[in-house]
C-alpha cells in the first residue's frame, strides 16, 4: 500500500515548511531534544530519519558525530534537507514500502529517529516492520508523535474565527489514530503499530512540552501567524472566510487571528503548552 495523498500533500506544503523551518526548530526545539534524548545517537552510527522534512535531527545527527541519512516523501523537502545538510545522504522514497537500505545505500541503521514524521502512514503496522527491515540488531528507534490530547497546535490563534462560520464549513478535525497528524495518537495505536513488525521494548511517554514563538527580535506573533496559516485547517479558514466575505473580511479575520494568539505572550513571546508522545523501541534482531 502506497501514500500517494500523503505525497501530493506534503510536497504541497513543502515550500512553506522550508522557508518555515526555522521557526519550527525554535518552536519545536523540546520535542527536538527528547527525541534525541530518547534516541541516544553516539559517534559513528548510521542514523535514519524518518520523514526528515527541512534536516533539523540530521543537522542534530551529523553534530554528534553519527552518519545521518533521510527518507522523505516529498523531492522538495529532500531538496531542502541536502542543502541544510551537504554530508545526509537523503532520500525520495516511500517508508512505508520502500527498500531503504537498498534506497540510501547503507548497511542497516543503528537508529531511527523522527520528528512528526511517523503518522501518516496508511498502514503503520507495515511501515514499523519495514523500518525494522533496515535496522542493525539491537538498534533502537526514538520518534514524537502527538498525543490524543493535543489541540492548541492546530486551533492556537484559530478558534474564534473557525467558530464565527457557518457549521459544516471547515473539514472535519484529524481523525485520532487515523493516518494524518494524530495518527499515533494513543498508547493502544502505537502497540498495535509497532508490535506487529517485531520491535520490543516499546516505551510510550506522554510529555508536555512548551512550544514557544518568541526570538530576541519578535514577540512570536507574526512567526505563530505564519505557522497556522500554512496548516490545512489555517488554509481551510482563508478559503470559507475568503468565499464567505470577501479579501476584506479575510482582512478583519486575520486581525482577530493575530489577537487571539497574542493572547499566549508570556515573558515576551507567544508560547503555550501541548502534549506529544516519545516513543522509542528496539529491534531484537531475531
Amino acid at each position: 500500500m502506497s501514500n500517494e495523498s500523503a505525497a501530493y500533500e506534503w510536497e504541497s506544503k513543502a515550500a512553506d515548511w522550508a522557508r518555515h523551518h526555522a521557526i519550527f526548530d525554535r518552536a519545536f526545539a523540546a520535542v527536538t531534544d527528547a527525541v534525541l534524548e530518547r534516541a541516544d545517537i553516539r559517534t559513528g552510527q548510521r542514523v535514519l530519519d524518518v520523514g526528515s522534512g527541512a534536516g533539523t535531527l540530521l543537522a542534530r545527527a551529523h553534530d554528534t558525530g553519527a552518519l545521518p541519512y533521510g527518507v522523505d516523501i516529498s523531492e522538495s523537502m529532500v531538496a531542502a534537507a541536502g542543502d541544510r545538510v551537504p554530508a545526509a545522504t537523503v532520500v525520495n522514497a516511500d517508508a512505508q514500502d520502500a527498500d531503504l537500505l537498498a534506497a540510501t545505500d547503507s548497511p542497516p541503521f543503528d537508529r531511527i529517529v523522527s520528528r512528526f514524521g511517523v503518522m501518516f502512514f496508511s498502514d503503520p503496522a507495515e511501515a514499523f516492520a519495514n523500518l525494522r527491515r533496515a535496522s542493525a540488531p539491537g538498534a533502537r528507534i526514538a520518534f514524537a508523535s502527538w498525543h490524543h490530547s493535543a489541540e492548541n497546535t492546530f486551533r492556537h490563534g484559530l478558534r474564534r474565527v473557525a467558530a464565527s462560520l457557518p457549521e459544516g464549513t471547515l473539514p472535519p478535525a484529524p481523525g485520532v489514530d487515523s493516518p494524518g497528524p494524530l495518527g499515533l495518537a494513543t498508547a493502544a495505536k502505537i502497540g498495535t503499530s509497532m508490535t506487529p513488525g517485531g520491535w520490543t521494548n516499546i516505551k510510550a511517554t506522554p510529555v508536555r512540552v512548551d512550544i514557544n514563538y518568541g526570538t530576541a527580535e519578535s514577540n512570536g506573533v507574526d512567526e505563530r501567524l505564519q505557522i497556522v496559516l500554512a496548516g490545512n485547517t489555517g488554509s481551510a479558514i482563508r478559503e470559507a472566510v475568503v468565499a464567505e466575505r470577501g479579501e476584506d473580511g479575510w482582512g478583519e479575520a486575520l486581525e482577530t487571528i493575530r489577537a487571539e494568539i497574542a493572547e499566549s505572550i508570556c515573558d515576551g513571546g507567544v508560547r503555550f503548552t501541548d502534549t506529544v508522545w516519545i516513543v522509542s523501541a528496539t529491534n531484537p534482531g531475531s
